[in-house]
């Protein structure tokens, strides 16, 4: 892959904030389902980010054109990093560009162990893009039968990282050194 062809990140600072939530809007509105939509509140809680020193809000970037986007959190000493969202706007789908993204998120921040993201199981695209491409493993299956399923009665208020009906996956990129 040239340099040329490779995806590029860029920090988005909290006076971009309005943007990159229209941007990740547009691309999440366009998903096969209405669950891979972040929360309604995710205006609030991408600005929270910005506020955690192991969180961090990047432009996904193509040719200097802002044509996407990550949240992630890092967590260094435990070797584990959680891609809380991405995004690529649906108009630049199918071209490797996401795949490229994840290349150069990966290239940021080679301390990580093993990576985690979630998505609905009814998003055949990105389910496949994390699987085929990106090379992440599903390790769990949040459903009504699963273990940790929340009884009728139980507060809704609270924040559910995995909601019913999504895959959890994960990439190990090396074993740890002991």
């Amino acid at each position: 892959m040239t340099e040329q062809n490779a995806a590029l990140l860029e920090p988005v600072y909290e006076s971009d904030l309005g943007s990159f939530c229209d941007l990740m809007d547009e691309a999440f509105s366009a998903s096969e389902t209405a669950t891979s939509h972040p929360d309604p509140h995710a205006r609030k809680e991408v600005g929270q980010l910005f506020e955690k020193e192991n969180r961090y809000v990047m432009w996904v970037l193509e040719n200097g054109s802002r044509v996407g986007g990550a949240v992630v959190e890092i967590e260094a000493e435990a070797g584990r990093s959680l891609l809380v969202w991405f995004f690529i706007v649906p108009n630049l789908h199918g071209r490797g560009l996401g795949t490229r993204a994840w290349r150069a998120i990966e290239r940021q921040w080679p301390e990580t162990i093993v990576w985690e993201v979630g998505t609905s199981y009814h998003d055949k695209r990105k389910v496949n893009s994390y699987i085929n491409k990106c090379g992440f493993q599903v390790v769990e299956f949040f459903n009504e039968h699963h273990p940790g399923a929340r009884e009728e009665d139980a507060d809704d208020s609270a924040m559910d990282p995995w909601p019913e009906d999504s895959f959890r996956f994960e990439k190990t990129m090396r074993q740890r050194d002991e």
